[in-house]
C-alpha cells in the first residue's frame, strides 16, 4: 500500500483516508482514528467520547 503527502495530511492511496487525533475537551480523553476528507472536513464516523460529551473536542489532522 502507497502512502502520498498531500497538502491536508497523510493520504492512503487505496482509500483516501487521514488520520486525525480528537481530543475530548471535557475530560481529557484521546482517540486516534482515521477518516474520509469530506468537503473541507474529515469525517470519522466518531459521535460521542466515553464522559457522553458529543460536542466539545479539539481536533488535528496528524501529519508525519
Amino acid at each position: 500500500m502507497s502512502v502520498r503527502r498531500t497538502e491536508g495530511g497523510y493520504f492512503d492511496d487505496m482509500d483516501g483516508r487521514v488520520k486525525v487525533t480528537i481530543r475530548c475537551n471535557q475530560c481529557g480523553e484521546k482517540f486516534i482514528l482515521r477518516g474520509r476528507r469530506d468537503k473541507g472536513k474529515v469525517d470519522t464516523g466518531f459521535k460521542q467520547c466515553i464522559c457522553s460529551n458529543t460536542d466539545d473536542f479539539e481536533i488535528e489532522e496528524l501529519f508525519g
